[in-house]
C-alpha cells in the first residue's frame, strides 16, 4: 500500500509506503523528494561554505539542488586550508567530474558518489587522505593515476580502475 499525494508546488514531496514483512507485520517507509529549488543541507559546514562560494549562481548565499546538478567543473572548488571531513552530498552534483588533487591531503573521511552517474576521479584526487574510510562509489567510478594512493584507511572499493598506482599504499 502506498499513500502518495501529488504536490504541484515547488515544495518537497513526501510518500509513505507500508512495507509488509513475511510475518504480516507492517512498517512505514517515508520517502522525501526535495524540490529543485530546495536548499541543500550539508553534513560538513566547511564543505558547504566552499560549495556556496564556488557554485551559488543566484548569489543568495545558499546552494539549491538545481545549482548542484548544474555544476560540470568542480575545479572552481577551493578546499585549501579547509578542514573538510565529509562530502556526502557529492551525489547531488550529477554532472560533475573530480579534478586532479581536489581532496589530496585533506581530512576527508566520507565521500558518496551517485550510484547511476558515471564519475571520473582526477589524478591524485584523494592522495594521502589517510582518514578516508567510507567511500560509496556505486559502480561507475573510473579511478585515475594515484587517485587513492596512500589512503591507508580504505576498506572496500568497487570501481573501474584504469590509473597507474591508483590504490598504492592502501
Amino acid at each position: 500500500y502506498v499513500d502518495c499525494s501529488e504536490n504541484p508546488s515547488y515544495d518537497e514531496r513526501t510518500c509513505v509506503a507500508l512495507i509488509e514483512d513475511d510475518k504480516g507485520g507492517q512498517y512505514p517507509l517515508t520517502i522525501v523528494q526535495k524540490a529543485w529549488c530546495s536548499i541543500m543541507e550539508f553534513e560538513d559546514s566547511e564543505m558547504e561554505q566552499a560549495c556556496v562560494e564556488a557554485f551559488d549562481t543566484d548569489g543568495d548565499g545558499k546552494l539549491t539542488f538545481y545549482e548542484a546538478a548544474s555544476v560540470k567543473d568542480m575545479s572552481r572548488l577551493d578546499l585549501e586550508g579547509k578542514n573538510i571531513t565529509s562530502f556526502a552530498e557529492f551525489y547531488h552534483f550529477t554532472n560533475a567530474t573530480l579534478p586532479d588533487d581536489l581532496f589530496a591531503r585533506t581530512g576527508i573521511k566520507r565521500m558518496f558518489f551517485h550510484l547511476h552517474q558515471p564519475v571520473s576521479s582526477g589524478k591524485r584526487t584523494f592522495m594521502n587522505c589517510t582518514g578516508l574510510t567510507d567511500v560509496n562509489m556505486g559502480w561507475k567510478l573510473t579511478v585515475q593515476d594515484q587517485a587513492f594512493m596512500g589512503c591507508t584507511g580504505l576498506k572496500n572499493v568497487d570501481a573501474s580502475v584504469c590509473g597507474e598506482s591508483a590504490f598504492e599504499g592502501c
